[in-house]
């Protein structure tokens, strides 16, 4: 089935993103993918977002990804925060929406900044079966921990990412309760480039397993 653009409001702004759903029948999975921080130049079109999508796709799990206000063709002013997680919450409420997703299993991932924000997503208790975050910041997955996060955790992240050194990452994730995913990827940093067919395989299998 050919991706499609789609619409939907947060707070009042018309915010755009992109659907992907796998061929076939469904209800399928579903999952809202969250992209870097805007004021670093982060788009739903980043390369990793995109790769998560096709991973995802590949697995027969349908994905959407979006821009967040005041990013792209998305209504608003970009605040790096509590308001991004609110577009990310409606945007839950988009996936959801859609006639070929499954609304009793949707999960949520970010990358970087939208790591961080997917983490406070979940934390605020909305219906979500699985949580990934890539690349997220350090103080991001010390304030995750308290939370006490019981749904499947994945965690991915370069050796060599400059926002979670490998040291922190590994003494981070142990501290989350199972059950959890952890992966470091050899040779990677923040950006993780060249390394979008190794994301887009375990981000796949998670989600496949977890909400599959």
């Amino acid at each position: 089935m050919p991706d499609r653009s789609v619409t939907f409001f947060s707070e009042g702004l018309t915010l755009e993103g992109v659907l992907h759903v796998p061929d076939g029948q469904g209800p399928f999975p579903g999952v809202v993918v969250c992209h870097p921080h805007p004021r670093m130049g982060g788009t739903m079109d980043n390369n990793v977002v995109v790769a998560s999508c096709w991973g995802l796709r590949q697995q027969r799990v349908a994905s959407l990804r979006f821009n967040f206000r005041g990013v792209g063709g998305s209504q608003g002013v970009s605040e790096a925060g509590d308001a991004e997680v609110l577009d990310a919450l409606h945007a839950l409420e988009c996936l959801q929406g859609v006639e070929e997703v499954n609304t009793a299993r949707v999960g949520l991932l970010g990358y970087s900044f939208g790591a961080s924000i997917a983490l406070q997503a979940v934390a605020r208790g909305p219906e979500v079966r699985a949580v990934g975050v890539i690349g997220c910041p350090a103080p991001r997955l010390k304030e995750a921990v308290a939370s006490g996060l019981l749904m499947p955790k994945l965690f991915i992240a370069g050796d060599l990412d400059q926002a979670v050194p490998g040291d922190q990452f590994q003494a981070l994730t142990q501290q989350f309760q199972d059950p959890k995913e952890v992966y470091q990827i050899l040779g990677g940093d923040h950006f993780l480039f060249g390394h979008e067919r190794e994301i887009a395989d375990l981000v796949g299998g998670f989600f496949s397993r977890w909400l599959g």
